[in-house]
């Protein structure tokens, strides 16, 4: 094989793995397109989930990532601060950006190190929530659980339904 053939070779080999890297779902991309425009068209600032089953999202209507929203306690005068100071409390946690009606952070686990993206937006009477691993495929319901046991700590009564 000459050096002109290699080149090719190598440049065509290149080039099919950058197209199949590239390849999409088209239908996931649509569905997430359509997803994203309605979370837009309430307003809320908490993108849907991708496609991954790495991620729940209360603005989201899929069943592999949809989850309940946080209902605001009567007596809670500022939710999102009192979820702020809340969520502290929690190991390994970070607040990456706070507003009264937002607050966004992070928890990183023991082991790995792995970070998760944990959202809250207050609509109204609940808190929309997200929570989404930032890589791999699959997080085993981590984010789930996250979001079940911060609902436990927020809303004392929802453990009693």
């Amino acid at each position: 094989m000459t050096v002109l053939n290699s080149k090719r070779w190598l440049a065509a080999a290149l080039l099919a793995m950058a197209v199949t890297a590239c390849a999409t779902d088209t239908t996931e991309v649509a569905n997430n397109m359509q997803l994203a425009t309605a979370a837009n068209n309430t307003g809320s600032p908490l993108s849907p989930c991708p496609g991954d089953p790495n991620c729940v999202c209360s603005c989201d209507t899929r069943e592999q990532h949809a989850i309940a929203p946080l209902t605001i306690p009567e007596d809670s005068q500022a939710p999102i601060a009192e979820l702020s100071q809340l969520i502290q409390t929690m190991p390994r946690v970070e607040i990456v950006k706070q507003s009264e009606d937002y607050l966004h952070a992070t928890f990183t686990s023991f082991i790995f190190r792995f970070t998760d993206d944990v959202e809250f937006y207050r609509d109204g009477s609940v808190i929309q929530v997200r929570s989404e691993s930032r890589i791999g495929y699959s997080d085993f319901g981590v984010n789930r659980d996250r979001i079940e046991s911060i609902r436990a700590l927020f809303q004392p009564s929802a453990q009693q339904e």
